[in-house]
């Protein structure tokens, strides 16, 4: 059985061509998801290497759509990891507004990251809660924090299988079976 992951094997290909052994890009990358300063030979770098090609993979990696096609278990929804089952409607309302707030903001980052747009919302320079209503206050700190840990979760996905090898059915299944050993 071969393993699958959500990422066909051209998908693959490219996250290996542009991100393997570049740490520096993926770093500039986190930098305009989360809006630090960049220089502007970082923002050519990431203009150069971030063609069409690249960025619709990135884009799928930062903003996932329902893929019907995916293998099994390998489907994903920004809106399905909502935590709203265990909370009251009022509180779980605000977790949506934060998802929202969440999706709304990576499409306009990965917009500037494709040289798209300049648009943006500003979330992370001079946040505050300061001056908020509590509601407001609450939905922007968790989607702040849920760009800043999904922005990382990304990143580290793209430089892991950058530097991933892919293995045969003979490496895979003796990989399992030292595995199942331990």
């Amino acid at each position: 059985m071969d393993r699958q992951i959500r990422y066909s094997d051209g998908e693959l290909e490219i996250i290996k061509n542009t991100f393997a052994d570049n740490l520096p890009l993926l770093k500039t990358m986190r930098k305009v998801m989360l809006q630090l300063p960049f220089s502007e030979a970082e923002e050519m770098s990431f203009h150069k290497a971030l063609n069409p090609e690249v960025m619709k993979v990135v884009r799928k990696s930062f903003l996932p759509e329902i893929d019907g096609n995916a293998p099994l278990n390998q489907v994903v929804d920004l809106w399905a990891t909502v935590q709203v089952l265990d909370k009251l409607p009022d509180i779980a309302l605000l977790h949506l507004k934060a998802r929202e707030l969440l999706i709304k903001y990576l499409g306009e980052q990965l917009n500037i990251l494709a040289g798209v747009s300049k648009v943006k919302t500003m979330l992370f320079q001079n946040f505050t809660v300061l001056g908020n209503s509590e509601e407001e206050a609450f939905t922007n700190i968790v989607a702040r924090n849920n760009i800043l840990t999904h922005t990382e979760h990304q990143l580290t996905e793209l430089f892991i299988l950058a530097g991933s090898k892919k293995e045969t059915k003979d490496e895979m299944f003796k990989r399992i079976k030292v595995d199942s050993s331990k």
